[in-house]
């Protein structure tokens, strides 16, 4: 689904039909499937909130990085809304954390 709603939506974001270079498809596709599997392999070892707050954090770094490196402006409206889902993601993950662990834990790390 996602493919062919790329598709669709290829004539409103590109100039030109050429097709990319196989090499690039290829690698691209090899990556694709790379992620996917540290991905699956990321869940089965911790949790699905490690990964979402993962996914969070990686989300962070690369909008920083077009924003820093190529200078792209980002809109308030923008920004708003990466700044909520990004907040909400670590309150929701802390939250999880601190109810998660027991008691004495929870002593212990206020003494250190």
């Amino acid at each position: 689904a996602t493919g062919l709603s790329a598709l669709g939506l290829l004539p409103f974001f590109e100039s030109s039909l050429e097709m990319p270079a196989n090499s690039s498809v290829a690698w691209l596709g090899v990556f694709a499937v790379g992620v996917l599997i540290c991905e699956l392999r990321l869940t089965e070892l911790t949790s699905p909130l490690t990964v979402s707050v993962m996914s969070t954090v990686n989300n962070f770094v690369v909008v920083l990085f077009f924003v820093l490196r190529d200078g792209e402006a980002i809109k308030g409206a923008q920004l708003a809304g990466f700044a909520c889902s990004s907040i909400g993601v670590m309150i929701y993950a802390f939250g999880k954390r601190s109810h998660s662990q027991p008691a004495m834990c929870r002593k212990v790390d206020h003494l250190i």
